[in-house]
């Protein structure tokens, strides 16, 4: 089983959003090992600070700085030694924590799913994962301080020579229809509400389940 940290990109006033996974995967992850904390920027401040929920990074905290977080993110990560891959999502991502801490990585540095066939790149969105190795890179040459992130991360990841594994486990739109369910194998989901965060929760990651 993997190390995991999972950073969940969010925003100061987006507090409802991460409810959703405070209710439901935060916990359920965090009993399987795995650390979560959601994004935030704070440019008043010179270094990461974390209050064990919110990791709170020197960086504008607006949609178009979100590179700037995941590098950050990466860079703090580094500092660490008690992880082997870092889970980018969003905090409207809902995670299937079962099936994430099984997942196996078969020693891939970048795996994802594409928003759209051909683009080459993981979604955001859906959630992707990133080896150490694949974390430096982006730690260290994800230099554009706006734009797509995940786009972005692909480009860099790619001129290293690091190219996406792609998973279409991790679902960039999801819904009620299409999520982590008992009759799937299905990780995330994403841009979805708290009735599929409940729904994957309650069928799949709960005491009870």
């Amino acid at each position: 089983m993997n190390r995991i940290i999972i950073g969940a990109l969010s925003a100061r006033d987006y507090r409802d959003r991460r409810q959703n996974c405070i209710d439901t995967w935060v916990p359920a992850v965090r009993s399987r090992g795995i650390d979560a904390v959601f994004l935030i920027g704070e440019p008043s401040i010179d270094r990461p600070q974390s209050d064990g929920t919110n990791l709170w990074l020197p960086v504008p905290d607006d949609y178009p700085s979100l590179p700037q977080k995941t590098r950050a993110f990466c860079q703090w990560a580094l500092d660490r030694d008690d992880w082997d891959y870092l889970f980018k999502c969003d905090d409207d991502t809902a995670i299937c924590a079962s099936r994430l801490a099984e997942y196996d990585t078969a020693g891939k540095d970048y795996i994802g799913t594409e928003w759209r066939q051909g683009v080459e790149y993981g979604s955001g969105g859906a959630g992707y994962l990133l080896s150490r190795r694949a974390a430096e890179v982006v730690a260290g040459g994800l230099l554009h301080t706006v734009g797509p992130e995940d786009m972005l991360v692909g480009d860099v990841l790619r001129e290293a020579g690091i190219h996406l594994h792609k998973d279409g486990r991790f679902v960039p739109w999801g819904s009620m229809e299409h999520r982590p369910a008992p009759g799937n194998d299905l990780i995330t989901a994403h841009a979805v509400g708290r009735d599929v965060f409940e729904a994957i929760h309650r069928e799949l990651d709960s005491p009870s389940s």
